[in-house]
This record gives structure tokens, C-alpha cells and sequence, in this order.
């Protein structure tokens, strides 16, 4: 059985803030997030009561790493942020300021997992499409990668 329920969370340009190792955090702002749809009332409501959640985050290199979902409330701004092992996301897939990517949201026998997806820059918007597309058949059809999880 393959992943289910992909919906793409945000699509952004890494700041130095998602990729500075003392921060040690990738950051996903409310005023961005296509939806909060991925989240089941369960998890909000974990969330909203500040108790951050494990999940499965299959990173651009189709390696399989367990993170900290969270949600900060800083003043008027809300946002999510993956910690934790961030900075073995960052380092193991050279993520750098400036390259774009998109976190997507599945679920795997009803777990929340994640994918980023590292876009590259490339002048053909199809080019993106693409990409999305075959991630997508990664999930879905390919369940082997996530082995027991």
C-alpha cells in the first residue's frame, strides 16, 4: 500500500534562517501554507496545545529521516518549523539560501509524513511540473522505500 492523501503544504525560497545551523530549523509560515487541510483535527489540536510531533520526512535524496513538527506562535505570526534533524536535511542535500522548494504532506497507514522537494532552477516551469509529477509516483507507487514505517 502506497502513500495517500499528498497535498502540497508550501512551495518557498530557503532564507539563511532555514539553513543557519544555530537556528537549526526549516520554517513554514501560516501567511504562505496553501493549506492547513493536511493536518487532522487530532494533530491540530496537539499542536495548538505546544506538543510537538515526530513524522517521516522523505528529504530530496529519497532518504527517510524522523523530525519534529511543531508549531511557534511568535506575536501576531504563526508558523510551522521541522527541527531536530533539520541540519542533517540540510547538509546531507545542500540545501543553500535561494533554491525553491515545496514541502508535500502524506499519509503512510495514517501517519503524517512529509516530502521535500527541492526544485531546480531551471527556466521551464514544466520542468517544476515534472518534478512534482514524479514525486508524486514516488509516493504512491513506490511504498518499499519507507519499508515498516
Amino acid at each position: 500500500m502506497g502513500g495517500t492523501g499528498l497535498v502540497l503544504v508550501i512551495q518557498k525560497t530557503i532564507f539563511y534562517s532555514d539553513v543557519n545551523p544555530t537556528a537549526s530549523r526549516f520554517s513554514i509560515p501560516f501567511s504562505q501554507v496553501k493549506t492547513h487541510d493536511f493536518l487532522n483535527k487530532a494533530e491540530a489540536k496537539e499542536l495548538a496545545h505546544k506538543n510537538p510531533m515526530q513524522v517521516c520526512l522523505l528529504d530530496p535524496s529519497l532518504q527517510q529521516t524522523s523530525i519534529t513538527f511543531n508549531k511557534w506562535v511568535m506575536g501576531n505570526t504563526s508558523l510551522y518549523v521541522l527541527t531536530n534533524t533539520w541540519n542533517c536535511v540540510v547538509k546531507n542535500n545542500q540545501l543553500e539560501k535561494g533554491v525553491m522548494v515545496q514541502l508535500w504532506s502524506f499519509r503512510m497507514n495514517s501517519l503524517l509524513c512529509f516530502a521535500l522537494l527541492k526544485l531546480y532552477d531551471f527556466q521551464s516551469y514544466n520542468i517544476r511540473v515534472l518534478t512534482s509529477i514524479a514525486l508524486i509516483n514516488i509516493l504512491l507507487l513506490w511504498p518499499s522505500l519507507f519499508g515498516d514505517y
